[in-house]
C-alpha cells in the first residue's frame, strides 16, 4: 500500500521515499533530489522518514573519525572528505593559521611593525571592541599608514578590524574607535 505525506511543504509517497533512499549514497543525496538545502535540519527531517519507513541506510557513507590539528578533539567526516579536513571547525582553523602567522615577541618586530611595538607602549593588548587578547591588529586611526603617532593606533582584534573597513557593518563600529580615540587624547592631556 502507497501511502502520500506531506511534511514542511514537502510532498512523497511512502514507495517513491523507500526508492530514492535505496538509490542514495548519502542523506545529501536525498536532500538534493527533494532540492532541499544540504543541512541538518533537512538530513533531520529526512532520516526522521527513513525510521517511519524503514527504510535501510546501510549502503550510505559512513563518517570517519579524525582528530583536529589544533584542539585534538575528535570529530567524524563523511569518506569522502576525509583527506580534506584537518580542523573540526573553522574556529580551530583561524586560530591555529593566525597563531602560525603573528610574531612571538614584540622585539622580533622591526621595520613596517614598529607602529605595532609604538601602539602596545601606549595601549593595552587587547581589542577595544570586544576586548579579546589575541590575535590583535592595529588600526590606524587616519588610515594614514605613516602616521604612527599613539592617538593614530588602535588595537583591535582581527575580526572587529576587518568589520571596521567593511562598509555593511562600518557605521557600527567606528562610533566605538572615535569614543575610544577621544577618551586616549583626553587621559594623555593629563
Amino acid at each position: 500500500m502507497n501511502h502520500t505525506y506531506e511534511c514542511m511543504k514537502l510532498s512523497f509517497q511512502e514507495n517513491e521515499f523507500k526508492e530514492i533512499v535505496k538509490q542514495s549514497q548519502s542523506m545529501n543525496d536525498v536532500c538534493r533530489f527533494y532540492k532541499k538545502p544540504i543541512n541538518g535540519y533537512y538530513h533531520k527531517l529526512f532520516l526522521k522518514w527513513v525510521v517511519v519507513f524503514g527504510c535501510d541506510i546501510s549502503h550510505f557513507e559512513r563518517n570517519v573519525e579524525l582528530v583536529c590539528n589544533h584542539c585534538n578533539k575528535k570529530f567524524c567526516v563523511a569518506k569522502h572528505d576525509n583527506d580534506k579536513r584537518k580542523f573540526c571547525s573553522v574556529k580551530c582553523a583561524n586560530q591555529k593559521v593566525r597563531g602560525k602567522a603573528l610574531p612571538v615577541s614584540d622585539e622580533q618586530l622591526i621595520g613596517n611593525k614598529k607602529h605595532r611595538n609604538i601602539c602596545f607602549r601606549y595601549h593595552q593588548k587587547q581589542c577595544i571592541i570586544c576586548k579579546v587578547t589575541e590575535p590583535i591588529t592595529v588600526h590606524h586611526y587616519d588610515e594614514n599608514h605613516d602616521n604612527d603617532k599613539p592617538e593614530n593606533l588602535v588595537p583591535m582584534c582581527a575580526n572587529h578590524h576587518i568589520l571596521l573597513h567593511t562598509n555593511g557593518f562600518k557605521d557600527d563600529i567606528q562610533p566605538k574607535v572615535d569614543e575610544y580615540v577621544r577618551i586616549f587624547m583626553v587621559n594623555r592631556a593629563k
